[in-house]
């Protein structure tokens, strides 16, 4: 795996593909998106994972090409992978597992994995100290090409929180290991690729982890049309489901 970059760059490699580590650059998405394009005659087997990480994105994108900010301890990796048999799915699965990996690799007691949760499509949220409010904390994007599948994961793990829009999973307390670290990725990738490649995916797991499951809703369909309701959980292929009547993409804002 050849990557072009003016940064420092390590490897690695684990059971089924290539991990490539970045310093800093622009998008982990794009670049290895662009990377994949131009190798589609030297295609490797179809269960060979490919990833992408970086200390630092200074132009990482979210659903419908928006900025994503990215802050000092956050987390920002692409991983190119097999196709799910409902590829729809793809967004909803990494959810489930990025909330997974957060209470097993940091050891999250179980007052703190209950703040952390899912909102439809890619959004990883969390609570704040009293329930009250809900704020993004992660986010995910998922591009299908050539029966696989490139996505992007931007997690805060590490900042402090009254500089930010966001929240974050720990808070800083002044210590220089407050950072993600290349061992953060090494077991974020191992846990990933055996959760995927065993296609478990759950749509009662991912109704359970919803932080508006039964809530209002309103859903922005586009072309100024909009609608609002009881958000009712996810359908067989990922679809929102608000007042019995099912929808497939559109941008999902809660009610308060």
């Amino acid at each position: 795996m050849n990557l072009y970059t003016k940064t420092k760059q390590s490897s690695a490699s684990f059971s089924s593909g290539d991990w490539h580590h970045l310093d800093e650059c622009s998008s982990t998405q794009i670049i290895l998106k662009q990377w994949w394009e131009g190798h589609q005659n030297n295609q490797p087997a179809d269960n060979c994972v490919f990833a992408l990480s970086t200390f630092k994105q200074t132009n990482g994108i979210g659903r419908s090409d928006h900025m994503w900010s990215h802050y000092r301890g956050a987390m920002a990796i692409s991983v190119i992978l097999p196709l799910l048999d409902v590829a729809t799915l793809s967004p909803l699965h990494m959810g489930v597992m990025l909330k997974n990996f957060m209470i097993e690799h940091w050891k999250l007691p179980s007052d703190k994995a209950n703040k952390i949760g899912l909102k439809w499509p890619n959004d990883i949220m969390m609570r704040d100290e009293d329930g009250k409010r809900i704020e993004k904390m992660g986010g995910i994007l998922c591009h299908a090409i050539d029966q696989k599948v490139i996505i992007g994961v931007g997690l805060n793990i590490y900042f402090d929180e009254h500089f930010s829009d966001y929240a974050s999973l720990l808070k800083p307390q002044g210590s220089k290991n407050e950072q993600i670290q290349l061992k953060d990725y090494e077991l974020f990738l191992k846990f990933m690729e055996k959760s995927w490649l065993q296609n478990s995916f759950s749509v009662e797991e991912w109704n359970r982890e919803c932080v508006h499951i039964k809530h209002p809703v309103s859903l922005d369909l586009g072309q100024d049309k909009r609608i609002e309701g009881i958000f009712e959980g996810i359908g067989p292929w990922g679809e929102a489901i608000i007042d019995g009547k099912k929808y497939s993409s559109g941008s999902l804002f809660l009610h308060n």
